[in-house]
């Protein structure tokens, strides 16, 4: 019985019509190859010196290029997804030394996108805990001063006009006075404690705004309770 080479066509089979055939292995090895490339531009931004340190004056900045990473790596993450819908078709056009490099090419690219991803989500995690940790100072800095503000403004109602102290609204004030001034100390300090470990994480020699209203805030405390 003589054996006819069949062509690699009528093996196949005719595509259907409006099916596209399938990328030629080098041509797939190339896309492949184009997606890494892109990942170690992504890479790179995760790993820029403005994104290894959180800093305070920066979170604008910061969070901008999160986000643009966070774009990168979606159009990548689509890409990938294309790669391996093709990979089935394309791995039966292949020759044997072809689907080996493929498949470790293919191993390659998947080992690489799990670590950038666990690098986004490491950089991305420690961008939102010093956000939230600022936020919540940002918020305990506006109860201190209401706090402090409505016990300055009782201390002024027990002023008589000459100045001297009204012993009738000194005595109607006294328990509430007490009960403001009682724990101020401690709450003072605890919150300047707060501050020095928020500067001394994600601060810099910058960060005077904050500092200026601290130390205005002590200050008028001391004042407070002389």
């Amino acid at each position: 019985m003589n054996c006819k080479a069949v062509p690699n066509q009528q093996r196949t089979g005719q595509l259907a019509p409006g099916t596209r055939s399938p990328p030629l292995p080098t041509d797939y090895l190339v896309e492949i190859n184009k997606v890494l490339l892109a990942m170690d531009d992504a890479e790179l931004s995760l790993n820029a010196p403005e994104l290894s340190t959180v800093v305070y004056e920066d979170f604008s900045f910061q969070e901008d290029s999160l986000k643009n990473i966070k774009d990168q790596l979606d159009k990548l993450g689509e890409q990938i997804a294309v790669i391996h819908e093709k990979q089935p078709d394309v791995i039966l056009e292949a020759s044997g030394p072809e689907a080996i490099q493929i498949r470790d090419t293919l191993t390659q690219l998947n080992a690489k996108w799990d670590r950038i991803n666990r690098m986004y989500n490491d950089r991305k995690g420690h961008f939102d805990r010093a956000m939230e940790e600022w936020r919540q100072f940002h918020c305990d800095l506006n109860d201190l001063t209401q706090w402090i503000t409505e016990a300055e403004e009782l201390l002024a109602e027990t002023l008589a006009p000459d100045g001297g102290l009204d012993l009738e609204k000194a005595g109607m004030h006294q328990q509430i006075l007490l009960q403001e001034l009682g724990p101020g100390d401690g709450i003072v300090m605890a919150f300047d404690n707060v501050l020095q470990k928020l500067l001394e994480d994600y601060g810099s020699d910058d960060t005077r705004n904050v500092k200026e209203t601290t130390e205005y805030l002590k200050t008028s405390w001391i004042n407070l309770k002389q």
